[in-house]
């Protein structure tokens, strides 16, 4: 399994609004019925960080479904969303490949 994961960064003042942009601007066009999404709140190590973190995290059983969504839906995603929110709204992306699963 592969699984994409945006780590998207904002200030305390505009979590709501990043939330809200998550929801009803990024997901739905991401979506895609060969992947599934989930989203989770990063808390921090620091107690006194100045900025809210909430990453997406998109899973795909292939590196094929990976690739063909990252070249369908991701780039004119992400790219509108950075250019509508510039510094305001900052995200990086990661991609993981899972090794293996139930360890323990």
């Amino acid at each position: 399994m592969f699984i994409h994961n945006i780590t998207f960064v904002c200030s305390p003042s505009d979590l709501e609004e990043m939330l809200s942009l998550l929801r009803e601007e990024i997901i739905p066009p991401l979506s895609h019925n060969s992947c599934r999404v989930q989203m989770a709140r990063v808390h921090s190590q620091t107690a006194d960080s100045d900025a809210e973190s909430v990453s997406l995290q998109f899973s795909f059983e292939s590196r094929n479904a990976l690739a063909c969504w990252e070249r369908d839906l991701l780039a004119g995603t992400l790219g509108k969303f950075g250019a509508a929110y510039g510094q305001r709204m900052l995200f990086f992306r990661t991609t993981l490949e899972t090794l293996d699963t139930g360890i323990l």
